[in-house]
Formats: structure tokens, C-alpha cells, sequence
């Protein structure tokens, strides 16, 4: 929470608000909750524009096993203890009672990673749960549910056929987010805050990675019982596979039309739109409009570069934080700082900044200062990094500014790592090039972001700029009706 806070206090009067992940809720809950009161509440009218994420996927997410054994994630991850330490930390996380055996694949030898010597009295490695993972997981689910989370992943079949267990998972996730800020304040001392305590801007529905079509089931029929709860800012979440999605965006723009829920969020975790054919982009183009075309508020949780270009097509907002960019995997990250990478809005791309340096200096048309912010960032970030050389070197000011580099702290390394200011210049440029391009974008019309593309790509003629042929294809696509 610490790195990532000079960021909101710098940012957020810029932004329409913050989202934030109920795990992070669970870890740092007086940062938080102090964060949002402090810096959303004060400069935005309406007050207070966060979102929390009930990130319940993370429950259904398969975990990956070797030797019999479950691997580190961000849910669950091995730690040295004694045996007996173990065995009560256990029990503890998965509520596995004295009388139940405690599974083997919960225990290993700390040596060999295998089974562990009865006989041995050497420390064990315990497969425990995350801390904030747990907290949130004792909130949401009724015990019978509760007892399963870590030991495999989630699913329809544990929710069993009662409607009332699905209902009380679904409510119980509604009640977190409505009322996690105010559980912080509670007690006399904050009792001058009383109800100004500002609520979430959406309530978002639980969900789970839709894969299959009994995956899609099992969403709808969560959607539904959301619908039941009659949320006035609910919002349905959307996670799923590209492949599944492909197939079926038809049917699952056809589930969500019909739902009370006005606001959908939409996930495609392999959804690399930089990387993606023609084909991939225009079937969300047309999840994005269809849905817009039946009164619907459509958000993309992590949108990339061609996501700007869907604003005239419907798409009412992106999220994008400096530690994910353009684009998140399914597989929840297990923490750090924002790596030092850079993005170049003109390409709609974000690379390593050695890397974006390489691109940059291929292109025969960035060879001043004064050209790359033509054709590269002309954000006041980049304005000052090509302002801090006196000479027209744009490279050397750029890798300066960008590029910097200290030795690594870690013992025995002799790596070279980016300086924390480079990181934070490089997190501060990409929020702010990301927020111009979405006030140019969505003002435009299906016209103008198909013009500014070509725009775009005049800048980049070689090999680097090969995508936005691909975007432009998809925009000239959907504009036909293909």
C-alpha cells in the first residue's frame, strides 16, 4: 500500500476514482480506509468515487501442482515452521478440525520438497494461506465453503443446488463492499463521521472465470441472484477466457441484456489487444456496442491500447494502475513495485524502457527532442524529461530521465535496477498519458478514432506500428457492420 500511495495522493483529483481490491482491503484496512476519506472524499463532487473488488475468482482460480504438491500463489504460499507450528497454522487456515486429518499435500519436507520422515523432528514447509486471502474468505463464504478454500478451486458444484446457499454468498459480498469503510470507523471515537461515510460508486456483482458453458451458468445464475438483491449502482462482472468468449459473445452479451444491472465490467485476462488479430478485436468491438446499444454502461477492468478507440463505440471507461498497464493475467500477482516501464501512447504499447528506447530510436522519424514529442509523449512528463539536457539528443535526455539506474541492494547481486525515481516517473507518465488520451478519445466519433489511428500509424512506417494496421482493420470493421 506504501508504493503505491504518492501515486493516488498525486493523481486522484485527476481521475474518476480509485478501484481497490477487497484483499488489499483485508491487508492494510486503516491505510485504506484513511486513504479514501482523506484524498477521494475531499476533491470530487460527487464525493468519494471508489470501487472495491471482491476479487472472488482468486477462490476458483486452479492451482498449479508438482509432485503432489501445490505450488506458491498469491493465495496460498509455503512457509518454514516446526512441525507442530505447522500442523496448528494449518488447521487454523482451512479449518481443518483435530479430529480430521490434515492433508498430505499441505506438508513437505523443507529439504527435498517430498514427503515428510514421521520420525524427523527438522523443520517442515506448510502450505498456508494468505493472510488477507483468509480474512476476506472467514467475510464471504458460509463455513460448509469456507472449509474448501486453498485445498482446491471453487466452483458450482460447492454453491450445491440450495439457491439460499448462492443468495447468502452473493449478500454477504454485497454487505463487504457497502460496508467495509464504515467497519473501519466504527466505535465512539469516529462517531462524528457517522453516515457521511461515502459508499462504493458501483457494487460489484462476485464472480468467477467463465470458461465453459457451466461456467457461464454458473455466473448467470449469480448475476441473477445479484439482480435479487436490487443494488440501484450494481454492476455484473465479466471474467473470461478469450477462447470461450470467442465462441459465446454472443450469448453472453445476450445474458446480460436481459439483467436488471445496468453497468457491466468486462475482464478477457489473455486479451493482449496489441498482440490480438482482427477477429479478436472485432468481436469485443461488437460485445462492447451490442451492449451499449441495450442501455448499458460497459467497462473494461484492464484495457489496452485499441480499448481508447471502442469510446466511440460505447465503452464508457478503463481502469488501468501503473503496476498492471494494458493488460492482466488471470493468475493473481503476489505483490512489488511497479516495474520502470514505459508506455508510448502513440503506439498504444508498454515495454521495458530499454526496450521502448529501442523502438523509439528505430523509427526514422524521432530524431530530436522536438520530434519525439510529436510523435512519441508530449505529456508535461516527457516535456520535462527532453527539457533537462541542453542539446537535441533525445535519446540520452530520455534513458536519463527514464532509464535511470542504480546497483542492486540485494546481497551478493551485481545487477543494475532502475532508481525509485525512474520507476515512479515512468508510473506518473503512463497515468497521465493514459487519462489525455481517454479525454481526446471520447470525444470523438467512430470517424475521428479511426482517423486518429492512421494518424498514429504514419508516425510509426516500420514494423513497430504492424498493429495499429491490424486496429485500424478491426475500427474500419465495425464500422461496416462486419
Amino acid at each position: 500500500m506504501t508504493k503505491e500511495r504518492p501515486y493516488v495522493e498525486k493523481t486522484v483529483a485527476m481521475f474518476t476514482g480509485l478501484f481497490i481490491k477487497a484483499n488489499l482491503f483485508e491487508s492494510a484496512p486503516s491505510a485504506l480506509s484513511a486513504l479514501i476519506v482523506r484524498y477521494v472524499g475531499t476533491v470530487k463532487s460527487p464525493p468519494a468515487r471508489y470501487v472495491i473488488d471482491p476479487v472472488t475468482y482468486v477462490f476458483g482460480v486452479e492451482s498449479e501442482m508438482h509432485d503432489g504438491f501445490g505450488d506458491d500463489s498469491a493465495l496460498c504460499h509455503w512457509r518454514l515452521l516446526t512441525k507442530d507450528d505447522a500442523a496448528r497454522k494449518l488447521r487454523q487456515d482451512y479449518h481443518i478440525p483435530e479430529t480430521q486429518e490434515i492433508p498430505r499435500n499441505l506438508m513437505r519436507d523443507a529439504d527435498t520438497h517430498g514427503n515428510i520422515d514421521p520420525g524427523s523432528d527438522r523443520k517442515v514447509e506448510a502450505l498456508v494461506l494468505t493472510r488477507s486471502y483468509a480474512h476476506l474468505a472467514d467475510k464471504i463464504f458460509a463455513d460448509s465453503i469456507r472449509r474448501k478454500v486453498g485445498l482446491r478451486a471453487l466452483g458450482q458444484a460447492d454453491f450445491g443446488v440450495d439457491n439460499g446457499v448462492l443468495d447468502d454468498f452473493v449478500g454477504k459480498v454485497i454487505d463487504y463492499q457497502q460496508g467495509t469503510l464504515k467497519r473501519c470507523f466504527e466505535g465512539v471515537k469516529y462517531q462524528e463521521l457517522g453516515e457521511t461515510l461515502p459508499g462504493p460508486a458501483y457494487i460489484l456483482s462476485p464472480y468467477f472465470y467463465i470458461k465453459s458453458d457451466e461456467s457461464l451458468e454458473f455466473m448467470t445464475s449469480i448475476w441473477h441472484s445479484f439482480d435479487a438483491h436490487q443494488v440501484a449502482n450494481g454492476a455484473a462482472v465479466t471474467m473470461v477466457s478469450k477462447s470461450y468468449f470467442m465462441n459465446s459473445w454472443r450469448e453472453i452479451a445476450c445474458a446480460l441484456s436481459h439483467l436488471e444491472a445496468k453497468t457491466v465490467m468486462i475482464w478477457i485476462p489473455e486479451l493482449q489487444e496489441d498482440l490480438a488479430t482482427q477477429d479478436e478485436l472485432v468481436a469485443f468491438g461488437q460485445f462492447v456496442h451490442t451492449l451499449a446499444s441495450s442501455n448499458r454502461l460497459v467497462i473494461n477492468f484492464y484495457g489496452g491500447g485499441f480499448s481508447m478507440s471502442l469510446l466511440s463505440y460505447g465503452l464508457a471507461g478503463l481502469m488501468n494502475g501503473p503496476g498492471y498497464g494494458l493488460q492482466r493475467s488471470a493468475i493473481p500477482v503476489k505483490g512489488g513495485a511497479p516495474a520502470a516501464s514505459f508506455y508510448i501512447p502513440t503506439l498504444g504499447v508498454r515495454s521495458g524502457v530499454l526496450g521502448a528506447l529501442q523502438v523509439m530510436m528505430s523509427n526514422p522519424l524521432i530524431g530530436s527532442k522536438q520530434d519525439f514529442l510529436d510523435h512519441v509523449c508530449s505529456c508535461p512528463i516527457c516535456r520535462t524529461a527532453m527539457s533537462k539536457s541542453a542539446d537535441d539528443d533525445y535519446a540520452t535526455a530520455f534513458w536519463n530521465y527514464y532509464g535511470e539506474l542504480v546497483p542492486s541492494k540485494t546481497p551478493g547481486s551485481n545487477r543494475l535496477v532502475p532508481t525509485r525515481d525512474a520507476t515512479d516517473r515512468n508510473a506518473f507518465h503512463f497515468l497521465l498519458a493514459r487519462l489525455l488520451e481517454f479525454r481526446a478519445e471520447r470525444q470523438y466519433s467512430p470517424a475521428g478514432s479511426l482517423q486518429q489511428l492512421r494518424t498514429y500509424r504514419k508516425s510509426w512506417p516500420g514494423r513497430s506500428g504492424e498493429h495499429l494496421d491490424t486496429w485500424v482493420r478491426a475500427l474500419v470493421a465495425l464500422e461496416n457492420g462486419e
